[in-house]
């Protein structure tokens, strides 16, 4: 299941890279493409090392920004990558992708309240109806998580096992 998410996760930030909005995509920057071959190989801190370097070259990259923030977010560093996603989205904020993948980083975090902060403030500015859709369900998401019960909780019943009822 992680491999297929983590492969998922992938195709978006390739796809992400490759083609955002706006001339300046960064697809021919030798850096980029070294940190996606290396992302694609599943050697996420190798990536984010030249991704680092690559952000200090060029700050106001915001697809740099948001591959760097992609390579943190595959390692798990959701709260170090709302940060790279949020750099993108002041760079560019009429790139709906970057305020997205913010959001996503936020609740991933359990940032629930900076989720729906990222999710309206995108929103605010996004003309595009796919993200507009997307970033409204992230924020019902964030808004409305689905709370389950820990598994021995004594308040809750438990199902049998046989027999598929609840036991007291």
């Amino acid at each position: 299941m992680i491999k297929v998410v983590t492969s998922i996760t992938l195709l978006v930030v390739i796809l992400t890279i490759m083609m955002p909005a706006g001339a300046e995509s960064g697809a021919d920057d030798p850096q980029q493409k070294e940190a996606i071959d290396l992302m694609k190989k599943g050697k996420y801190a190798d990536a984010s090392k030249v991704l680092e370097h690559a952000v200090e070259q060029a700050p106001l990259s915001a697809p740099t920004h948001m591959l760097y923030g992609e390579s943190l977010f595959l390692m798990g560093k959701f709260l170090e990558a709302a940060s790279e996603f949020k750099q993108a989205r002041n760079i560019q904020p009429s790139e709906p992708r970057y305020g997205l993948r913010c959001a996503e980083a936020y609740l991933a975090a359990g940032k629930t309240d900076d989720a729906v902060q990222q999710c309206d403030q995108a929103l605010a500015q996004c003309k595009d109806e796919f993200f507009k859709k997307a970033l409204e369900n992230l924020k019902k998401q964030a808004l409305h998580p689905r709370v389950r019960p820990p598994i021995n909780d004594p308040e809750q019943p438990q199902r049998s096992q046989k027999t598929g009822g609840t036991r007291k």
